[in-house]
């Protein structure tokens, strides 16, 4: 009797790991943040970016992309008049796939308060994109303080959803975004909350949620501390393969 054992590979969850330091920001200007200090190949670096540009037809992007490319396209959330004045906030997400070493990107001036920050990701899938879904949307252009973060429909188990929430609040602060709900999500945890009044003021905040099997997650709520415009976007990295499920046999009739 032939006996063959047979193991199908298993993506792993992906994890957060690091920060670089608190926001880099200038009222004018260029913004280069500071990078997570120990960094691997193949951690997922994720770049946000913020500021107000759309009105003068700037936007949001790098003078020096050190290997960091767009995610998706950029949200913003304004009066849609033709001044730049608080509040108003635009931001982008941009991505790079670390070599270990990586140096800073650069983030052209926007014209008003640019902010910046990298966040550090770790057991993220190995080639091509590493999300396996995204999403983007700016609450519906409301200035108030219920944020909503678009949801989507991921095809991989163990995914880690990072939710990106900017916000438009003048004030200098690290308690601008309220507890996340969303019930298709477990482990909801804050992993940075940044905002200042340098120019006409704002920042981000960057929260995840675990999805362990393929499906819709809906979307995301949560209530800000002061009233806000927003950009907002949802990223589902998706996880490598370091496991196996246990060996099973095949045997011939």
């Amino acid at each position: 009797m032939l006996s063959i054992l047979l193991a199908t590979a298993l993506a792993g969850m992906p994890t957060f790991q690091a920060n670089g330091a608190a926001a880099v920001t200038a009222s004018t200007g260029t913004c280069t943040p500071t990078m997570p200090g120990s960094i691997l190949a193949n951690d997922i670096l994720i770049l946000v970016a913020c500021g107000e540009s759309d009105d003068e037809g700037v936007g949001i992007s790098l003078t020096t992309a050190n290997g960091f490319a767009s995610v998706i396209a950029e949200q913003d959330g304004a009066d849609n008049d033709a001044l730049e004045e608080d509040p108003e906030i635009d931001c982008e997400v941009f991505w790079k796939r670390a070599a270990g070493g990586d140096a800073a990107p650069v983030v052209a001036d926007s014209t008003n308060h640019t902010t910046c920050a990298v966040h550090q990701f770790r057991g993220v899938v190995t080639t091509g994109n590493p999300w396996n879904v995204a999403a983007g949307g700016n609450d519906s252009n409301a200035n108030d303080t219920s944020a909503n973060i678009p949801g989507a429909t991921t095809t991989a188990d163990n995914c880690l959803v990072v939710l990106v929430q900017g916000t438009s609040f003048n004030g200098t602060g690290t308690a601008n975004c309220g507890d996340v709900t969303n019930a298709n999500l477990g482990t909801i945890t804050e992993r940075f909350d940044s905002s200042n009044t340098s120019g006409l003021g704002g920042g981000h905040c960057i929260v995840t949620g675990t999805l362990a099997s393929q499906g819709t997650y809906a979307t995301s709520t949560l209530t800000m501390g002061a009233t806000t415009y927003k950009a907002a976007f949802s990223i589902a990295l998706e996880g490598a393969a370091t496991s196996a499920r246990a060996p099973y046999l095949l045997t011939p009739d």
